[in-house]
């Protein structure tokens, strides 16, 4: 049937497409069954559809495709492999392509699957031809005008694959990419995606003028398509105004030849493109012509001046010759001084006639040669007149500072004036009115600085940096400060996320002087950002976490680097949201008070200039926290006794409001507390935590709750931390609300993720001590307690707290150490799994822990397996579970297959938990039974060992499994595939053990 000698059982057509697609699912038929299909896809109506839904077929589907990951990273795909690979692509084009099946497609995000086939960089044939299979994939979804899909591509970043695409295929490869180009354009939300990164529309520029230079006449059959593509591309980005000048500098002339035309000519479409890209590009400020390579050397020479004319008005005028007289040596690098003044001269004329600067003349008005000179007049700044000119020795042409500053500016793109111009605005950017407005409206200038930063990131790592470099550096953020400054600029250049790009040079660890001017600089424009009461600000800065890297500045940094990053604390803490931002989490809260802390006792009076800064906003910060009540006698353990002393006071005299602030911070702590080091407090509240622990002494009162208080208090202190633990965990059960004193004692649940998270380099490295062990487990026996309670489950799940029990249930160590850490946190889990709550079987399905728990049924010894095999049960026990279960065909098949080698592995050992196992086993068969569309898969899984009497007998004190078994041996009896099943051998007799349970 499947290589086509005889026709399946009906002659039907859609029966025989059914045929074969069953025929994937076995690896006997699935080579032939794939040839077949993918030949005859055209014929075959819906067969994307029985393709879509047809169970499993899919995920079939993408096991061939995946499993040619590994082979072309090590050159070892073969022929018969590739062939399989690039037939499943086509089906998977046939299902791209059909309109019922195009959305369920891409919301299932089956194309990421083909990008690594996109993204290699060998253009042999068996790479090409994935290459082309996975763009006709992409190309289907493309060519269909669909927002949702155009979304689609953009999010999955398609840009720099079809880019890549074009650099390194053949031409067909480069005629289907840029095809994609080309329609995603031709949406507005791909066009605006294109233009919001200078950096991503000059590649595109830049990749098609490539392509351009590149085209061969040999692949005549798919050049008139890779041309239409290129024109069209070029086209739609030319409609964009602003851009258009920069656009003109990227088409070769190349590609405004008349042989070109005359290609295109039998596609009318194309040739009205290439016609409308020659007005465009003509109407444009910077360029009447315009070569990349060289222009034409006679009338008769191919060029955008010969052959499309899209206005007399514009064709041609005649130049005037002093400026036209240096096209020929601007072209050849041979410019003379005298060449360049006169030139010069001419357009200062030109500017005084139109009354504004030279760069915005208009080709309409005036003669295009001094467009097109005031176009690459940037080359000009190579010269040792126009040296001068930045420096500032000479003025500009006009006596005007916007003009000047616009020079400046864009002296910054040429990598021969940038250094000077860079110097130049730095220097006076405080002098130059609306230099932010300018720098940032200016199209690729903030690109141009990010890459200076950027440039930096690497000699940052490896302790390369070099006197210039971070002169450079420090220049491009100066001026970045000036565009965090500008009440017009400050909110786009946040939204467009520039601060993060400094945060690197906020992160190192080195305090070298170079380092420190790159940390200060970087600094200022958080603070000028952070100085301004401006909510979205604030909110910004919170979500990049600038906390860390200003707490790390505080530390590693001097005096001026620990001022300005103490400033961005306290201007943050003023705000409402900032408050709250560093109350929500106690880990947060103690690292500030303890940094400040630090920051105090190690104050030096040898910087007197930055000093009063300093302890001003020292204090601001300590007030600003000591403002909630609840953790106030917390932070009467971190403001250190130095600061209240008289001599700063002294300091912070002549500020008023400094010295209010000190003093306020004065009145809320007692006398006694200045006069007491920290060390004495330390003693004595160990001596008395460990009179409490032992028992030697009773605690002030004998009410079980302020005993409980005390142990929970004594889990913050390293010294009575081991001991406390200890007590609480042996008598948790006890304790009345002890879920509910150790959530809402404030810091505890950090100490207890601290001492879990302590683990997770020995459990890597192999190093769990028995101590460390224990340890480890009665702080995971608290968090027991926590998912038990009903006050506090439920914030419990939603502060995430059992993911960091994972990493317990992932090992695949099966030694007692590991095993006790993997059966504590398996009952945490089950804790939660057992309360039939919605909330709670949707967060364990969203963290992923049936993989967690299928994990520990391989691995684990009986006891663990019985309570994740239980955890499963639990799941599957609700709608939610089940339908989890069952939307992935391989998640279904491994739970299928897991419980199957759990049965085979059964051992009657264990006599105690074997009860208890058999009956989740059973519970989770029956459940996954009720799928009638997966009983005949089903039957095939279930071990014909656990429908056997002695198991039966097993479980007979327990009516509820029993009966869960009877029932499910109906429901594998009522499947129509099978009535038994064994998966290793049949039954020897009618004697033997079998699936009639009585």
């Amino acid at each position: 049937m499947v290589l086509g000698a005889a026709a399946p059982l009906t002659s039907n057509l859609p029966t025989r497409v059914i045929y074969l697609i069953r025929g994937l699912a076995s690896e006997e038929t699935r080579e032939q069954s794939l040839d077949v299909l993918c030949k005859n896809r055209l014929t075959y109506d819906n067969l994307a559809v029985l393709l879509w839904k047809s169970f499993g077929t899919m995920s079939v589907l993408l096991q061939i495709i995946t499993s040619a990951y590994r082979a072309p990273s090590s050159d070892g795909l073969t022929e018969k492999a590739l062939t399989q690979v690039c037939n499943a692509i086509a089906l998977f084009q046939c299902v791209a392509s059909h309109p019922d099946t195009r959305i369920p497609f891409i919301r299932a995000t089956m194309p990421v699957y083909l990008y690594p086939f996109l993204s290699t960089m060998s253009n042999e044939r068996s790479y090409e031809c994935l290459r082309i299979t996975s763009l006709g994939v992409i190309g289907s979804l493309a060519k269909v005008e669909d927002p949702e899909v155009i979304e689609y591509l953009l999010s999955t970043q398609i840009f720099p694959s079809c880019l890549r695409c074009m650099e390194v295929g053949k031409t067909l490869s480069r005629t289907v990419s840029t095809f994609i180009i080309y329609r995603i354009l031709q949406s507005e939300k791909g066009l605006k995606y294109c233009f919001i990164l200078a950096e991503r529309y000059l590649s595109v520029s830049q990749c098609l003028g490539k392509l351009v230079e590149n085209l061969s006449e040999d692949d005549a059959e798919n050049l008139t398509c890779l041309l239409r593509n290129i024109i069209g591309c070029y086209l739609r980005l030319s409609e964009n105004e602003r851009t258009r000048p920069q656009l003109s500098s990227y088409v070769p002339w190349k590609l405004l030849d008349r042989k070109y035309a005359n290609i295109v000519r039998s596609d009318p479409k194309a040739l009205a493109n290439l016609r409308q890209l020659v007005c465009n590009l003509r109407t444009s400020k910077s360029c009447t012509t315009h070569c990349t390579d060289e222009p034409p050397t006679s009338s008769n020479s191919p060029g955008p001046g010969n052959g499309f004319r899209c206005d007399d008005s514009i064709h041609n005028p005649t130049s005037p010759p002093k400026v036209t007289s240096a096209y020929c040596p601007l072209l050849s690098d041979s410019l003379t001084e005298n060449a360049v003044t006169q030139v010069c001269n001419v357009v200062a004329l030109f500017q005084n006639l139109k009354g504004e600067p030279a760069f915005g003349l208009r080709p309409k008005k005036i003669s295009p040669g001094v467009s097109i000179f005031c176009n690459v007049s940037s080359n000009l700044f190579s010269h040792p007149s126009s040296e001068k000119m930045v420096s500032g020795a000479v003025a500009p042409a006009t006596s005007n500072p916007p003009a000047r500053v616009r020079y400046l500016i864009r002296g910054l793109a040429s990598e021969e004036t940038r250094e000077q111009s860079l110097d130049v605005l730095c220097k006076n950017r405080l002098a130059y009115d609306n230099l932010a407005v300018l720098l940032w409206n200016s199209f690729g200038i903030m690109s141009v600085l990010l890459k200076i930063i950027t440039s930096a990131y690497r000699p940052l790592l490896s302790d390369g940096l070099t006197e210039n470099v971070v002169t450079q550096v420090c220049n491009a953020i100066a001026l970045f400060q000036s565009v965090a400054s500008h009440p017009d600029t400050r909110i786009p250049f946040i939204r467009a996320t520039m601060p993060v790009y400094l945060y690197p040079f906020l992160n190192t660890m080195n305090n070298e002087r170079s380092y420190e001017c790159l940390r200060i600089t970087s600094l200022g424009v958080i603070g000028s950002l952070a100085k301004v009461e401006d909510p979205e600000v604030i909110e910004y800065l919170l979500s990049t976490q600038i906390f860390p890297s200003c707490l790390r500045c505080m530390e590693v940094g001097k005096t001026l680097s620990r001022t300005v990053s103490t400033f961005i604390i306290y201007r943050i803490l003023l705000s409402e949201k900032g408050l709250k931002y560093c109350f929500v989490l106690a880990e947060r809260y103690l690292s500030i008070s303890q940094c400040l802390g630090k920051l105090v006792e190690n104050l030096s009076e040898d910087d007197a200039e930055n000093l009063p800064h300093l302890l001003k906003n020292i204090i601001g910060c300590y007030l600003r926290l000591s403002e909630n009540e609840r953790t106030r006698p917390q932070l009467s353990s971190y403001v250190p006794w130095k600061l209240l002393d008289h001599k700063y006071a002294n300091i912070v005299r002549s500020d008023p409001e400094a010295l209010a602030d000190l003093r306020q911070l004065q009145e809320l702590y007692n006398p006694l507390y200045r006069r007491a080091t920290s060390e004495q407090r330390l003693t004595r509240a160990v001596h008395s935590m460990m009179k409490m622990i032992s028992g030697a002494a009773t605690p002030v009162t004998s009410n079980p709750p302020a005993r409980v208080r005390y142990l929970i208090q004594g889990l913050a202190s390293e010294e009575t931390q081991e001991q406390s633990l200890d007590v609480l965990c042996k008598n948790r059960l006890a304790y009345d609300n002890l879920a509910v004193l150790l959530w809402n004692s404030f810091g505890t649940m950090s100490v207890l993720l601290k001492i879990i998270t302590s683990a997770y380099r020995p459990l890597l490295s192999d190093g769990l001590t028995e101590r460390a062990v224990t340890q480890v487990c009665n702080a995971i026996a608290l968090f027991q307690s926590l998912a038990s309670h009903p006050n506090t489950r439920i914030p419990f799940i939603r502060a995430t707290m059992p993911v960091y029990l994972y990493p317990f249930l992932n090992t695949m160590n099966n030694e007692r150490s590991y095993e006790c850490l993997r059966i504590t946190s398996l009952g945490v889990i089950g804790s939660l799994a057992k309360v039939q709550d919605p909330e709670v079987i949707g967060y364990l399905l969203s963290t992923q822990i049936f993989p967690s728990c299928l994990r520990c049924m391989e691995v684990g010894k009986t006891l663990s397996r019985t309570v994740s095999t239980f955890i499963i049960y639990r799941i599957l026990l609700s709608e939610k579970g089940l339908k989890y279960c069952f939307i992935l065909a391989e998640r279904y098949l491994s739970v299928s297959q897991c419980l199957g080698k759990l049965v085979e592995n059964l051992s009657e050992d264990d006599a105690e938990n074997l009860p208890h196992l058999l009956k989740n086993i059973i519970g989770c068969y029956l459940r996954l039974s009720e799928n009638k569309r997966t009983r005949p898969q089903l039957s095939s899984y279930v071990p014909w060992k656990l429908l056997d009497h002695k198991y039966a007998n097993i479980i007979r004190s327990d009516p509820k499994a029993l009966a869960d078994l009877r029932q499910l041996v109906c429901n594998l009896r009522t499947s129509k595939s099978c009535t038994t099943h064994c998966t290793d051998e049949p039954p020897a007799s009618n004697d033997s053990p079998g699936p009639s349970i009585p």
